[in-house]
């Protein structure tokens, strides 16, 4: 066979393959139809593996710059909530959109390859820059049962999207920097001997021990930096940096060069009060209302230098979710619009009837839910019962408490109520007591001062689930809960 046949067979072999890429997903997480819509769509043209955290996973500005790098383009799907007729003013489009144009500017400074899908109710709010693709849809035609008019529109923008992707990974522009192998992280600060303004190299040493506890090799870089072609080579050599965006950093344009180079950065700032900015930061950040101000580790003393990077860091190494099929990226949807609040809740086994539906109902609207009695998903097997019960209590922002005469006939239930309305009472947790039956039902002194639910007023469980979250977003709970 001639070589040029051969040549040939196997370019047409190639492109007859879907194309098969990562990409960084930017979405509202309680939009469950709207996502499934697009990347069902997303699934009949290319094998999409979106890499993703769950609803209650907090912002961090250095992870989404890590995984932006490693991902080989970025998808948007920006609907608005609500399903009323008469126009959204501009103050909830801005706030409904604070994260979206967070992450379309990390998109920007990527280069990555980019596409998003916008609710049209955004107008000019959402405006992404011409180097981004983008498609407006109708929230009254997507994430219904109907079929959607303009699907076979966003399918050949999607098609268009996917040949910017298959060039950029030819010309390897998307991988130049992709090394999950990396391990380095730079730690670049004005040191206190040349600028009373740096770090000591006791806090110095200190993140290095930060750093060193993940598994990490943290490197010194030399201050001032000289922007040179050797610089830029070991930049390309880091995981990400830690830089300081106070007053010194700023005098030698470092921070302004890493924010351009779209190096994944954990900033520092030394500050004399809460809340001061400095003219870098605002020039920098302050067109974003979430993210990056709020991101930067703002520090007095050591104890507070050590606390905001161990936390930060934390956020910045943990693990994410990876979905490629469909049925992957239903599960996730549905259970990332699902409340973020760790519910608790506490019965007797002899109500385990009663509670067993109820609890289901609890665990269609939230991400998680405590039951001692779920066959080892709320108590891993192998782990002391009493210790991670009380854990797990301590860690619930939401208690709910289903009374009964064999409620405080247990000695673990009552030790487990007697904690939540001490949590409560506290303002660490917001607790919904429950009556199972009617009749009289005696209660303890620490229970006097608290009103009860009705299980019985409401006879599809929904219904006091559906209670249960309309007070939790009013605010209310614990005694307002009768």
């Amino acid at each position: 066979m001639p070589e040029t046949v051969a040549i040939s067979g196997l370019r047409k072999q190639r492109a007859a393959r879907p194309l098969a890429f990562s990409a960084f997903l930017s979405h509202r997480y309680r939009s469950p139809a709207v996502n499934r819509f697009f990347f069902r769509m997303f699934a009949e043209v290319a094998r999409v593996e979106f890499s993703v955290d769950r609803g209650n996973f907090a912002t961090n500005v250095t992870r989404l710059e890590r995984l932006m790098r490693d991902a080989d383009a970025f998808v948007g799907l920006y609907p608005f909530p609500g399903t009323e007729m008469e126009r959204p003013r501009r103050a909830e489009l801005e706030t409904e959109s604070r994260y979206f144009r967070l992450e379309l500017d990390l998109a920007e400074r990527s280069g990555k390859p980019a596409i998003v899908f916008v609710d049209s109710r955004y107008g000019s709010v959402i405006e992404p820059p011409p180097s981004i693709m983008q498609c407006r849809f109708d929230w009254q035609q997507v994430g219904g049962d109907a079929p959607v008019p303009r699907a076979a529109y966003f399918r050949d923008q999607f098609r268009s999207f996917c040949t910017q992707v298959r060039t950029s990974l030819a010309n390897g522009a998307a991988r130049a920097r992709h090394d999950p192998g990396r391990t380095n992280v730079g730690i670049l600060l004005p040191d206190h001997e040349s600028d009373p303004r740096g770090y000591t190299a006791e806090q110095i040493a200190m993140l290095h021990a930060v750093v060193a506890e993940t598994g990490a090799k943290p490197l010194d870089l030399a201050w001032p930096p000289r922007l040179d072609m050797a610089f830029a080579k070991i930049l390309e050599a880091l995981d990400w940096i830690i830089v300081d965006v106070g007053d010194a950093g700023a005098t030698t344009g470092i921070v302004g060069y890493l924010h351009g180079r779209f190096i994944p950065s954990l900033r520092l700032h030394r500050v004399a009060r809460p809340g001061w900015r400095s003219q870098l930061v605002e020039s920098l950040y302050g067109a974003y209302e979430v993210g990056y101000r709020k991101d930067i580790v703002e520090w007095s003393d050591d104890v507070s230098l050590r606390a905001g990077v161990r936390a930060r860091i934390d956020n910045i190494m943990a693990e994410r979710q990876r979905i490629a099929k469909i049925d992957e990226a239903e599960r996730y949807f549905d259970s990332a619009a699902l409340r973020k609040e760790s519910v608790f809740v506490s019965y007797s086994g002899q109500d385990e009837k009663l509670a067993a539906p109820f609890i289901a109902a609890l665990k269609r609207r939230f991400q998680q839910v405590f039951d001692y009695r779920d066959k080892g998903d709320s108590i891993p097997p192998g782990s002391h019962w009493i210790e991670t019960v009380f854990q797990r209590l301590s860690a619930s922002p939401v208690g709910i408490l289903l009374l009964s005469p064999d409620y405080f006939q247990s000695g673990n239930c009552m030790h487990e109520g007697q904690e939540m309305i001490a949590l409560a009472d506290a303002k660490r947790m917001t607790v919904f007591p429950i009556k199972l039956r009617p009749g009289d039902l005696p209660l303890p002194s620490w229970m006097t001062a608290v009103q009860y639910l009705r299980f019985w007023d409401h006879p599809e469980t929904e219904n006091i689930v559906d209670l249960v979250v309309a007070r939790l977003a009013s605010g209310q709970g614990s005694n307002s809960a009768g």
